[in-house]
């Protein structure tokens, strides 16, 4: 399989995970990598699920409502060093009893990958929060993507 695909899969196994309430798989996904949850703090995967198990409220039928869209990844790929980055967009949509299926936070995933023994895993990540629903600032908070907290910068120091 390609390095793209393989990459690309593991974008989109991350939103599934979330999107089926699978906490457990999708915090193995990153069970390799830190995750930036500040300009300067990272977490690993057993922090990230004790984490999303606090804030992420699971429905009757055992799934957070949401829908975890991810597009235009921009992969660069060294394959001399195994290393890869994968640039993103994401759109969470969210439907409860309460609220009619809406956009609740759009933003950028900026994710590393390394290969191991031929596979492709996630090595880090760092979330960017473009925009949150005006509607959800007053309703009830579910919080449900990667991103934590937002990051005010890249590593790099961009924005």
């Amino acid at each position: 399989m390609l390095a793209e695909t393989q990459i690309t899969n593991l974008l989109y196994r991350y939103a599934e995970c979330i999107d089926t309430g699978d906490l457990v798989a999708a915090a193995a996904l990153f069970e390799h990598a830190r995750i930036r949850i500040g300009p300067e703090d990272t977490i690993d995967a057993a922090r990230l699920l004790g984490i999303w198990k606090s804030l992420i409220v699971l429905h009757p039928d055992g799934t957070p409502r949401t829908k975890h869209v991810t597009t235009n990844p921009i992969i660069e790929i060294d394959e001399d060093a195994g290393t890869a980055t994968c640039r993103s967009y994401y759109t969470v949509l969210q439907q409860t009893d309460e609220l009619s299926l809406q956009t609740i936070v759009t933003g950028r995933y900026h994710d590393r990958f390394e290969r191991v023994d031929g596979r492709w895993r996630f090595s880090g990540l760092t979330c960017q929060s473009a925009a949150r629903s005006a509607r959800r600032s007053s309703a009830r908070p579910l919080r449900v993507s990667r991103c934590l907290r937002v990051s005010q910068s890249r590593s790099d120091g961009t924005r």
